[in-house]
């Protein structure tokens, strides 16, 4: 009977196999074969390299998989959408002429803020050079990115980007209050009640009395009346007349038709080609840079990079030429919000904002506690009467504004 005692290992020369061989009690020679020997360190990265390769591969096809099945279920449910609309005979509401519909709602084109050198729109506050935006989310230098892309276009001067139908400016006989239009109360009052305080109320006596509460007001169901603002066209906007006939300043950078504050100023000089919106390149101008800032070690990036220059030299937002990101001239921002200006609703008797609803005589909260300094009223709580008179996050406007 042949019993297994021993296993003996040996490697012939330049053979991959190990060449086992089993013997008896007697020593005699019982089984033999060879297995496969352990595989040395090279093998072992090799075979790493390989699965890391595949894994990578099979990543970017599943994201590219993904995106483009999103995409066409997204346009699939578009075109089933439109479909049932014009089955029934409804027609839908579109974007202006100068818009473009992204995620539900209305944004002015970006081949139109971005002067034609970024026309796809990727996000709300981001333009691509070519539409795939896969591609486009791993290059920088394709994007064009700045919160003065979300914006939307047509006539009305503060117009975020809305629904599409509306969005647009009260017609000349009515009168903003809280984001809707209503007739206007000297119409409706024959002058005698001519400021709006309600959606039914209007109040005779001047503004400043009005609001301090000390004026006469009139209630009645026919002050009301309300109707959305509704967008409509008017041939080419004034932001797009404002971007083609503009240039960036000396001290910004142009790139994807966006004015950046200048590489050479963010990095003291030593970076000054920009790559992208948050990255500059250490490689001087000339016919070789491109391929030079293609080496990773040549580019600096940061998220600080993207960044504009307003007219008086404050940081602000990138931005088109000829446009800035801020409140009207007519307005006051006040922690991050435009608001009409208290001096003017108050004809300069409170002129210092304290609130979203309170105006003071002074400078100082302190002084304010005197209710003789100051004035309260939700009627406060309001932006210019251009468009739907509702306060508003710093809107793309022109420079000279």
């Amino acid at each position: 009977m042949v019993q297994h005692l021993s296993a003996r290992c040996s490697q012939l020369p330049g053979d991959s196999y190990d060449t086992v061989a089993e013997t008896d009690e007697e020593g005699g020679l019982s089984h033999r074969w060879r297995h496969p020997a352990p595989p040395s360190d090279r093998q072992r990265m090799a075979g790493s390299l390989r699965r890391i390769a595949m894994v990578g591969t099979a990543l970017v096809l599943g994201v590219a998989a993904v995106y483009a099945l999103r995409q066409t279920a997204r346009s699939g449910l578009g075109e089933s959408l439109l479909s049932a609309q014009q089955l029934m005979g409804i027609k839908a509401p579109q974007c202006l002429r100068d818009e473009e519909e992204f995620a539900g709602l209305c944004y002015m084109k970006c081949s139109l803020l971005t002067g034609g050198r970024a026309p796809f729109r990727v996000a709300a506050s981001a333009c691509c050079v070519n539409d795939n935006q896969f591609f486009c989310s791993l290059l920088q230098s394709q994007q064009a990115i700045s919160n003065s892309l979300s914006v939307g276009g047509g006539a009305a001067i503060h117009n975020n980007p809305h629904a599409p139908g509306v969005g647009g400016i009260c017609a000349l006989v009515e009168e903003a209050y809280q984001g809707l239009c209503y007739p206007k109360c000297a119409d409706l009052t024959d002058g005698k009640s001519a400021h709006r305080v309600g959606a039914f109320a209007c109040c005779a006596g001047s503004r400043v009395e009005c609001l301090n509460g000390k004026g006469t007001i009139s209630t009645s169901p026919d002050f009301g009346g309300s109707v959305i603002p509704e967008a409509k066209d008017t041939g080419r906007s004034y932001k797009a007349i404002n971007i083609m006939d503009a240039r960036c300043d000396h001290d910004e950078d142009e790139f994807n038709g966006l004015c950046y504050t200048k590489c050479s100023e963010l990095t003291y000089g030593k970076s000054t080609l920009r790559t992208g919106p948050g990255s500059c390149c250490n490689c001087g101008k000339g016919f070789f840079s491109g391929l030079c800032c293609m080496i990773p070690w040549n580019v600096v990036t940061d998220p600080s990079f993207t960044v504009g220059m307003s007219s008086n030299g404050e940081p602000s937002d990138p931005h088109p030429p000829g446009m800035r990101v801020k409140c009207s001239s007519e307005e006051e921002e006040f922690e991050g919000i435009c608001y009409e200006k208290c001096s003017t609703l108050t004809k300069g008797q409170m002129p210092y904002r304290l609130s979203s609803v309170a105006c003071c005589k002074f400078p100082g909260q302190a002084a304010c506690h005197n209710l003789q300094n100051s004035v309260v009223n939700i009627n406060l709580d309001k932006s210019q009467d251009l468009s739907n008179a509702l306060p508003h996050a710093p809107y793309m406007r022109p420079e000279t504004d």
